[in-house]
């Protein structure tokens, strides 16, 4: 299945930061760190906003765009995911 430039970065940015959590697990969930992956996803949204505008893109761009994305992404999955499972289970009388 092709996929575009964009696309191909941004799932590399997601499995490359899904398994650098998994390795080295000690992000604790902050509002930093959210932020922090707030802003990626934003700076590939405002790429990819200054690009359907008219501005002239390239694959690079595009990939290096999507990998940054992916990359925040992954990381707000990976603690998310860690923080949920991580938690001690409620027993239920």
């Amino acid at each position: 299945m092709p996929l575009c430039a964009r696309c191909t970065g941004m799932y590399s940015g997601i499995v490359a930061a899904m398994a650098v959590h998994l390795v080295v697990g000690k992000f604790a969930p902050s509002a930093r760190l959210a932020a922090i992956c707030v802003g990626a996803v934003l700076l590939g949204g405002v790429e990819a906003l200054a690009e359907w505008l008219g501005w002239p893109g390239t694959n690079a761009l595009r990939f290096v765009s999507g990998l940054i994305m992916g990359a925040g992404i992954g990381t707000l999955l990976g603690v998310g995911l860690r923080a949920l499972i991580g938690r001690p289970r409620r027993r239920v009388p």
